[in-house]
């Protein structure tokens, strides 16, 4: 996709982020376990600690004010159902920017992800963090999913100070959907909410619909304020929410 298709969306994003990119911290702690994140070019700690059961991420001891993800899926291909928990076939990259700060000492924050598909690459770019997972069943509601923990050190983040997490994540055969398929945020605190999706040239997104719920109960379609765009060449989507509630989940429902 060339480059001019997509800067009116992603480049007042990052413009937008830029200001926060100057408070993330550049200290870091040696504790066994930890990967340190040096540049964008390391590849994904290897080994994840493997712990009996995952708890739901705590977020006590930080403010989250912005949550802004870019979900590039240039790299999906078409995935044989026989394959698609097993083999890593198709790649869909996420980059999530979490704008927080910490209202008390606090060591360590953590964000789960999940996945129906092959499994999840997760690393965090900012900071150093440890790759945590489990290999008992795992659900989301009804869903049986493969978990993985991004446990980030934030120990020399300063109490009260804004500072920047980027985390990446590269989900295995997800949005295998031919026809239709959909990416969700969910809102944890009262943090700002936006989303950027990429779609390959060989699908390009033809009609969306905007949704929202409490976890466990229907979508209903979002009727709030919002900022919406989709580029000429159909090829890039962004959405970003303005009512939002805590404790939601804003999805995106596309056909392509």
């Amino acid at each position: 996709m060339r480059l001019e298709a997509a800067r009116y969306v992603v480049v007042p994003i990052v413009t937008a982020l830029s200001a926060a990119l100057a408070t993330v911290g550049a200290a870091y702690v040696t504790d066994t376990g930890f990967t340190e994140a040096r540049d964008v070019r390391v590849t994904p700690a290897e080994v994840a600690t493997i712990v009996p059961t995952l708890a739901d991420p705590i977020f006590d001891g930080v403010e989250i004010l912005k949550d802004v993800r870019i979900i590039d899926l240039r790299g999906r291909v078409p995935v044989p159902p026989e394959k698609k928990t097993s083999d890593k076939i198709s790649s869909a990259t996420w980059v999530r920017y979490i704008l927080m700060k910490k209202t008390k000492e606090k060591n360590f924050v953590e964000f789960e992800s999940a996945t129906t598909g092959a499994g999840i690459d997760a690393r965090s770019l900012t900071h150093r963090y440890e790759l945590i997972t489990t290999k008992q069943p795992h659900f989301h509601g009804s869903v049986r999913v493969k978990p993985v923990v991004l446990k980030i050190d934030i120990s020399n983040e300063p109490v009260g100070r804004e500072f920047l997490v980027i985390n990446e994540l590269t989900y295995w055969n997800a949005f295998t959907g031919e026809d239709a398929d959909w990416a969700a945020m969910h809102r944890v605190q009262n943090e700002e909410l936006a989303m950027v999706v990429l779609f390959p040239e060989e699908k390009p997104i033809k009609s969306y619909d905007f949704l929202e719920y409490k976890q466990g109960v229907q979508p209903e379609p979002f009727r709030g304020r919002h900022r919406s765009y989709v580029s000429e060449n159909r090829l890039v989507l962004f959405w970003g929410p303005e009512d939002l509630k805590r404790d939601f989940v804003y999805q995106v429902q596309w056909r392509w």
